[in-house]
């Protein structure tokens, strides 16, 4: 049983990015696992499921947020190194593009073909339709997010920003014949302006008359979120080309950032009324920029030890399995259906949490290791020369 939740954990792994992974993941369970509690028949559950949710609003930060700036990061990184050396070639791209589709593919895939399966078999008023769209990423390019697995939301900015990004610096350093760097700093720019614009329309638009559309409209659309993993890119670009400044100021960055955050969260619990132009415009840029000036603080944080460093290793590895279970197949198709001989209200809840804490884990370790990390293995010996 040990030998099951054994993972080997590489060397090259940047143990303060591990930290930001773990603590997002954190936040986005956390943050669902409030679900378990409610509609107990308990007055003192429920109560209890209130003050809960009330403190997870001061407590929990925004963890797909952080997820979007670390991806823009590293994929920066990949895509600088691959292009600044003059190559500027379609075979790069493709390259590029398969060992992403190869990391963040099979696991979506399964999940996404599994819910359908479910659905078209016990769900009522099912829209095989609708369904058919996650495959393509495109359920919520500029349309509100269906309530069909809800969380693949996220998936679909990140993989629209793996293949446009690179495409638009590609493209326009061939057309206009600029340097790779001049052609990333503009793209990075026109991406800033035109997420920015665009959930400045969705705020005088009227569209916004409640918290549901606001997630909807802005905080789950692709072209008002494209922005917030173009934040990380721009930390590569900084981490990339001027090295010596990222580092040198990584301790002042890291204090303005941390302050940024609980700004935001103020200003997020008293200022976020339907309407609210930093709400609906700014917040997410904030959060973002928060996110960027703690990067070169935590990376510089290489290596860890003790069972600490471990714990948090062992949860970043697994986090992107454990975000893709954790709410809809989990909550959803397995955890809310299992019987509970348990009369007590207290002890009931209690345990529900501590269960779906456990499934979540341990389905997450399963995935990792069957689907996840075969991929993983393969896309190290594919490259199209």
């Amino acid at each position: 049983m040990f030998n099951f939740f054994k993972i080997q954990i590489n060397n090259n792994r940047i143990y303060g990015l591990d930290i930001l992974r773990a603590l997002a993941i954190f936040f986005v369970v956390l943050d669902h696992s409030k679900h378990t509690l409610q509609n107990s028949g308990s007055q003192i559950i429920n109560e209890l499921s209130q003050a809960y949710s009330w403190y997870l609003r001061f407590l929990v930060f925004d963890g797909v947020s952080i997820f979007f700036v670390l991806s823009g990061f590293l994929i920066g990184n990949i895509l600088i190194k691959t292009f600044d050396k003059g190559d500027l070639s379609f075979k790069n791209l493709l390259n590029f593009w398969i060992k992403r589709w190869l990391r963040t593919l099979p696991n979506y895939l399964f999940i996404l073909s599994l819910l359908i399966f479910l659905s078209s078999i016990y769900a009522e008023r099912f829209n095989l339709k609708e369904a058919y769209l996650y495959y393509f990423f495109i359920q919520n390019f500029n349309i509100p997010h269906p309530d069909f697995f809800p969380e693949a939301w996220s998936l679909s900015v990140e993989e629209w920003f793996y293949l446009l990004i690179p495409l638009l610096i590609l493209s326009l350093s061939i057309l206009v014949k600029s340097s790779f760097k001049l052609s990333f700093i503009i793209i990075a720019l026109l991406i800033l302006i035109l997420s920015t614009l665009i959930r400045y329309h969705y705020n005088i638009s009227g569209l916004i008359s409640s918290h549901e559309a606001w997630s909807l409209f802005l905080r789950k659309q692709i072209i008002t979120r494209l922005d917030s993993l173009m934040y990380g890119l721009i930390g590569a670009y900084i981490f990339y080309f001027y090295s010596d400044r990222w580092h040198r100021y990584a301790i002042p960055l890291f204090i303005i950032g941390v302050f940024l955050l609980f700004l935001d969260k103020y200003l997020l619990l008293y200022n976020s009324t339907i309407g609210s132009l930093y709400k609906n415009v700014f917040s997410f840029s904030m959060t973002s920029i928060a996110v960027l000036f703690i990067l070169p603080f935590m990376e510089n944080k290489k290596h860890g030890t003790g069972f600490f460093y471990l714990m948090i290793t062992y949860i970043s590895i697994i986090s992107y399995s454990m975000y893709l279970l954790n709410l809809t197949l989990l909550q959803k198709w397995i955890f809310y259906p299992l019987p509970f001989y348990i009369n007590n209200p207290i002890i009931l809840s209690i345990s529900k949490f501590l269960l779906y804490w456990t499934l979540t884990f341990f389905l997450s370790v399963l995935m990792y290791k069957i689907i996840e990390l075969p991929f993983m293995k393969m896309r190290n010996h594919l490259t199209i020369k």
